[in-house]
């Protein structure tokens, strides 16, 4: 984890000064900034784009370009102003120029989203940070998971997102299900429900109802034990402490997993439930992260797939998705980091024996320019 990036979140934690900064303060102070950290050079025009036209008079903040065919838009507004006004435009401006990833900040909160998804604006939405409100450690570790130069580049940081956005999609669809679900099986009592009811009526009473007055009783707690539904499903909005709504500079993070070396703690608002399985969430996502498999796995269902070949029988009792995330996070900011260095190691080591760029690909197994890029540092 880079000091320097750290340091620069935790500065702009404590300096009363940004929440009352205007666009152009926002974007020299904060943003320039947290972009070179990220690996980005901030002093290249074709990399980091002011101003980036799209369409005959749209404009977006910054477009960053790691490569031909990998583009980050980036739409910056004051601390003190409502992201939620500018992100159909956004969106929209993603949509007509391919960027795999948009993001809409005032500089404290930072919104990510994959803009070509088929669904909903707001739905879009995979992940969140609060610069104020959150960590400046695990603030910084999610920077770097989400768009690091390097990861942008390489197409991890679009991998990344996409497990994350299926999590969290998954999650909102249970919370958004499972009243309904509740609700049928109240007002259409099932015949496993029926007899559960008789059995314990009979074990406390020692008189065994019948099935018609065990319907007649369902039908009349109805009305009592019917749980209201939502709305169409759609991402939950963070909340305070109070349960209200929160302003901008209130929005508190959503969705991103906890840097490898930090335990369960409550911060994501995830209840612990590493007690009802016999190997931790931790151990059981490094174990995932360091299969060798793992690296070639292209979505949550191959991902989820290696996990219960590794797991047998344990599998079931697993908290699967919260695993996934931890993995996740595991492997690029701690596996993946070591495989790089030590195949740094190894191309190095292959050129100074005299091998040519050609010779070093074949025996490594990866592109030339993966290559030359190697052995240029």
């Amino acid at each position: 984890m880079p000091e320097p990036l750290t340091a620069l979140i935790e500065r702009l934690k404590n300096d009363p000064r940004v929440p009352r900064f205007d666009e152009a303060s926002t974007k020299q102070a904060v943003i320039l900034p947290l972009l070179h950290y990220l690996g980005w050079n901030t002093h290249d025009i074709d990399e980091v784009t002011p101003e980036f036209p799209v369409g005959s008079d749209g404009r977006v903040a910054y477009a960053l370009r790691a490569s031909q065919s990998s583009m980050v838009f980036l739409e910056v507004r004051p601390p003190g102003e409502e992201l939620q006004q500018h992100l159909a435009r956004l969106i929209d401006h993603s949509c007509q120029a391919g960027a795999s990833l948009a993001i809409l900040t005032n500089g404290l909160v930072w919104r990510f989203y994959l803009p070509l998804r088929a669904n909903r604006v707001e739905s879009r939405q995979f992940a969140a940070i609060n610069i104020a409100q959150q960590d400046a450690l695990q603030a910084a570790s999610a920077f770097l998971n989400l768009f690091f130069l390097d990861r942008v580049r390489s197409g991890d940081a679009v991998r990344y997102a996409e497990l994350l956005y299926q999590a969290r999609q998954k999650k909102h669809l249970l919370a958004h299900t499972l009243p309904q679900a509740w609700n049928r099986m109240i007002s259409e009592p099932s015949e496993t429900l029926l007899d559960l009811i008789t059995a314990a009526t009979e074990e406390l009473c020692g008189f065994k109802p019948k099935a018609a007055d065990v319907r007649r009783f369902l039908s009349g707690q109805v009305a009592a034990f019917t749980l209201p539904l939502a709305g169409p499903e759609k991402p939950v909005p963070p909340v305070t402490a109070s349960g209200s709504k929160p302003s901008v500079t209130e929005e508190s993070p959503v969705d991103i997993p906890p840097s490898p070396d930090t335990e369960e703690d409550g911060h994501s608002g995830r209840e612990k439930t590493e007690e009802d399985v016999g190997y931790s969430v931790n151990d059981w996502a490094h174990k995932l992260a360091n299969d060798p498999r793992y690296a070639v796995c292209q979505d949550p269902d191959d991902a989820t797939a290696l996990l219960a070949t590794l797991a047998g029988q344990e599998f079931d009792g697993l908290p699967v998705d919260d695993i996934l995330e931890r993995a996740g996070n595991v492997y690029f900011l701690s596996v993946k980091p070591k495989q790089e260095q030590q195949q740094q190691l190894e191309a190095q080591k292959l050129y100074n024996r005299g091998l040519k760029v050609t010779g070093i690909a074949q025996k490594l197994g990866i592109s030339l320019e993966r290559v030359k890029k190697l052995l240029t540092g």
